[in-house]
């Protein structure tokens, strides 16, 4: 089965095209190819803003993975896109169960468990994932509570939300503009923690760290599940930025200096003047942000020593010189940087780099999906098949990616993106450099009691109600989508059997189809 996995970030559109075998469980996974398109200003924080910028660039990759031999006649009708940026955030929640008689607990018990969960999300936002973090069962705790008997049901979760408008201009470019089915959405640090973070880190307690352009992103485990997601509105363009103004020149100069003689720590005193002064300034922005990634511990409940399996940091904006070094200090945590899964084969030496994780992740997060619905992302025709003569080639059309590459026109106006976004309140201090001049993300994140939160404006309520029913129209789109596709199926089987009938009946008969007597 081969996969579409798509990315849209702050710097670029990137999609990976993957395949496994399907009829071989446990067969490794294949990373065929990977396309990349820069991107600029298009994407911010996570959120697209220009939706037809966003959509050509889609489109590009698109395109470009549709060259690739393996795809041969077939067609892109379907995608896994992740979800993520500086709305991602998460909440502890506790719910439980009076049972008046004792009974078995089943799996409609726990569905309850988990709607209560769901509802705790606050105004406004939509919920991604839920994860329990444990059950008890007449307060004791239970592992598989299906099955136990009790007349008390108990569980803690955290649940992970974002902004609707994230998923919802998603859509727009992938389902309106490009008419690709969406097969489901990643959480992205969900998909890269379960592909970098192995049983004994989740089990010891770790934080992965994914620093991106715009945002970096923590994800807190313990007791071997998620216990915490927050992302911070700070990211490697930020000390871009800073470089360009220190320094007086342009932001494609700054970040190239970054790149090039920039450094999170120094190691000696004999650098010259100039870099000496590229160095204040990028340490001073990294110290701000590495404060506020190590507070994420605190704000998540635990504290250091919790943390024995120590930092995994990964993203584009952590391969500064010295980062990890400078976050191994501040912290006092062993800090490694994640590494690509060794059981995914990539086919092009030039895709094996730490800078495509992201799409590895994320294209092992989509097989378990695609193994639980079985949704195919690429669509063969097997008319094409047929009216191709078997010993002649068919005809190639020279044509460029461009050529390919349509953009359905939309006159529609996106006027939900001129609407500035409603201040919430204000985030709790901490004693490390804060970022309160975010408004968006200010709704707290920790366990508490969200019923007292009245405060959003009319037009978040209305958003979420179009959610909603966005939601269920996309729920129902997908449905008769999966059904279209299993027709198909049939079809062509029922099609080659037949076909197949047909020659072996010709066969017995002692007939010959084609005049050459190779029918046997």
């Amino acid at each position: 089965m081969k996969l579409i996995s798509l990315e849209i970030g702050s710097s670029a559109v990137k999609a990976g095209l993957s395949e496994y075998d399907e009829s071989t469980p446990g067969s490794p996974l294949s990373l065929l190819q990977v396309a990349t398109e820069p991107i600029d200003n298009s994407v911010r924080y996570g959120r697209i803003l220009n939706v037809e910028d966003v959509t050509r660039s889609t489109a590009m990759v698109f395109a470009r993975l549709g060259d690739n031999p393996a795809l041969k006649n077939g067609e892109i009708t379907g995608v896994y896109v992740s979800v993520g940026g500086r709305s991602l955030s998460s909440l502890r929640d506790r719910e439980s169960l009076r049972i008046p008689e004792e009974r078995l607990i089943t799996e409609d018990l726990i569905d309850r468990l988990n709607n209560e969960a769901l509802a705790k999300v606050p105004k406004g936002k939509e919920p991604l994932e839920i994860v329990p973090i444990g059950y008890r069962v007449n307060g004791t705790r239970a592992d598989r509570p299906v099955g136990s008997y009790g007349t008390a049901l108990s569980a803690d979760f955290t649940v992970v939300f974002a902004d609707p408008l994230n998923s919802r201009n998603i859509e727009r470019v992938v389902t309106e503009r490009l008419n690709r089915n969406i097969w489901g959405f990643l959480v992205r640090p969900i998909a890269i923690a379960d592909a970098v973070l192995t049983a004994d880190d989740r089990n010891a307690g770790c934080m992965l760290v994914d620093m991106g352009a715009e945002t970096t992103t923590c994800s807190v485990y313990a007791q071997g599940v998620l216990q915490y997601v927050a992302t911070i509105p700070m990211g490697g363009r930020n000390i871009t930025h800073d470089l360009a103004v220190g320094l007086g020149v342009t932001e494609q100069r700054a970040e190239q200096i970054k790149i090039s003689v920039g450094k999170a720590i120094n190691e000696n005193g004999t650098a010259p003047a100039e870099e000496v002064q590229v160095d204040n300034i990028v340490q001073a922005r990294v110290y701000e942000i590495l404060q506020n990634v190590i507070a994420q511990i605190g704000f998540a409940g635990f504290n250091e020593a919790d943390m024995r399996g120590g930092i995994v940091i990964t993203g584009g904006s952590s391969r500064l010189y010295g980062l990890n070094q400078l976050l191994h200090i501040l912290s006092g945590l062993n800090v490694r940087v994640a590494n690509i899964p060794a059981s995914v084969h990539i086919s092009d030496p030039a895709d094996n780099t730490s800078a495509n994780i992201d799409i590895i992740a994320l294209s092992l997060a989509a097989r378990q999906l695609a193994e639980s619905d079985g949704c195919e992302c690429v669509t063969y025709s097997a008319k094409e098949e047929e009216e191709a003569p078997a010993d002649e080639p068919a005809e190639v059309v020279e044509e460029t990616v461009e050529d390919r590459v349509e953009i359905p026109y939309d006159d529609e106006e996106d006027d939900e993106e001129d609407t500035p976004a409603p201040a919430y309140g204000q985030r709790v201090k901490a004693d490390v450099p804060a970022y309160d001049d975010y408004d968006e993300e200010d709704l707290p994140t920790r366990e508490k009691d969200f019923d007292d939160i009245d405060v959003l404006l009319s037009d978040e309520e209305i958003e979420a109600r179009r959610a909603a029913d966005r939601k269920k129209n996309a729920d129902e789109r997908l449905k008769e989508a999966r059904r279209k596709d299993k027709e198909q199926k049939a079809a062509e089987k029922r099609r080659k059997l037949g076909n197949f009938i047909n020659r072996f009946g010709n066969f017995l008969a002692g007939k010959d189809d084609d005049g050459e007597g190779n029918d046997i």
